[in-house]
């Protein structure tokens, strides 16, 4: 990791007193909402992966300090260890809410709304997840930020321009996580009460993932697929009809308008927070929610898993006509258990399943070593059970 002098920037300026207060604060990219990590003059920031695991423990020293030399850096504050927030987005909402929490200490805003920080007993009880209501464009109304996210903080420079600020007389940088105040799950039951007067519905809500990406691999087909595609950008992307596409060193950006705009702006007005390069693809405008090259197919074109991976893989040089009937046996019954392990029977809304599919793909490569079997092919799959879209 090379080390060079710091440079004044908002991470440079606050993360020591966010530390020394026993917060993590992490580096947000230059004009940007999400952890990223600086690439050089003049190109563009990339996404800081991995950041998640700076909510469970901070960064040490030496990294903080290289983070410190990259220019106009912004920071953010990985939450976690019983450190939580409120963020509203609605600000017909504010005062609802206001009304059945307790009054927070330490508060910031951006471009709208405000956020109020808190400290939970018992973080397990307090998942991260947004709250919308039903809508066309869906409607933001809250995000409860918990372990896995995180939230950009004062002095940072909002996309839009304008500067984050305290909304409250202390902040983060003179506040321990002790000293915020309480969030009771008494308090957390009200608040949904008060969301679902405002339109929200619990059953269709999706908890928020701290990765980036989360995929389930049903054989090589998928993953040389999304490998080729990866390394091949131009012979795909081009043809997806995304809107404002355009070419940028290492790849490209486009405007994710195979989905709704939160800000409500039509799609000629939309930022290109789509990015597509050879180290993966982020949809910055959406919490920082990954993809993989043929679950953008599916969004971008309206197909399931299967009709993508028919029409990106000859693009990308892979050859599907090969394996066996028994490889794709294997490969319906393991996406089969993903979606058994992603789903909460009790409340039939998704969890967080990147530990679930890290050992399905364990059991996979197993497979793979023991049996020494070729992967399924795109015919013996549709023979074994047409495999549904993918619930990651």
């Amino acid at each position: 990791m090379r080390s060079f002098a710091p440079v004044d920037s908002p991470f440079s300026c606050s993360a020591p007193a966010l530390i020394a207060q026993g917060y993590s604060p992490i580096p947000i990219g230059k004009g940007m909402k999400a952890p990223a990590q600086f690439d050089g003059a003049g190109r563009p920031w990339l996404p800081l992966r991995g950041w998640a695991r700076y909510c469970a423990e901070p960064a040490d020293d030496r990294r903080v300090a290289h983070w410190s030399t990259w220019p106009g850096t912004n920071v953010g504050v990985a939450l976690g260890r019983g450190v939580v927030a409120v963020d509203i987005d609605h600000e017909p909402l504010l005062g609802a809410p206001r009304a059945v929490l307790p009054q927070a200490i330490v508060g910031k805003r951006g471009r709208k709304g405000e956020t109020w920080f808190y400290r939970v007993a018992n973080p397990a009880l307090f998942p991260a997840r947004g709250f919308r209501a039903a809508g066309e464009p869906p409607l933001a109304l809250v995000d409860f930020l918990a372990s896995g996210r995180q939230t950009v903080c004062p002095p940072s420079i909002h996309p839009e321009g304008m500067a984050y600020i305290w909304t409250t007389e202390r902040t983060l940088l003179d506040t321990r996580p002790e000293e915020l105040s309480e969030l009771t799950a008494e308090h957390y039951a009200a608040m949904l009460d008060v969301l679902r007067s405002f339109g929200w519905e619990a059953e269709p809500e999706r908890p928020m993932s701290a990765e980036i990406s989360v995929g389930v691999d049903t054989g090589d087909d998928w993953r040389a697929t999304n490998d080729a595609a990866l390394r091949n950008l131009g012979a795909w992307v081009p043809k997806l009809g995304l809107a404002r596409l355009i070419r940028t060193p290492g790849g490209y950006r486009a405007v994710a308008s195979f989905r709704p705009s939160y800000s409500g702006k039509p799609v000629g007005k939309r930022e290109p927070h789509l990015a597509i390069n050879e180290k993966g693809i982020v949809d910055w405008g959406d919490g920082e929610r990954g993809y993989t090259p043929i679950d953008l197919v599916m969004k971008a074109r309206g197909l399931d898993d299967i009709e993508a991976l028919k029409w990106l893989a000859p693009l990308v040089g892979v050859d599907l006509e090969r394996g066996s009937a028994e490889g794709a046996a294997i490969a319906a019954r393991l996406l089969a258990n993903a979606r058994a392990k992603a789903v909460d029977p009790t409340e039939g809304a998704l969890v967080p399943i990147h530990g679930a599919v890290s050992g399905l793909r364990d059991q996979e490569r197993q497979g793979r070593q023991d049996r020494k079997r070729a992967s399924p092919t795109l015919a013996t799959m549709k023979s074994a059970g047409r495999l549904g879209p993918r619930r990651v």
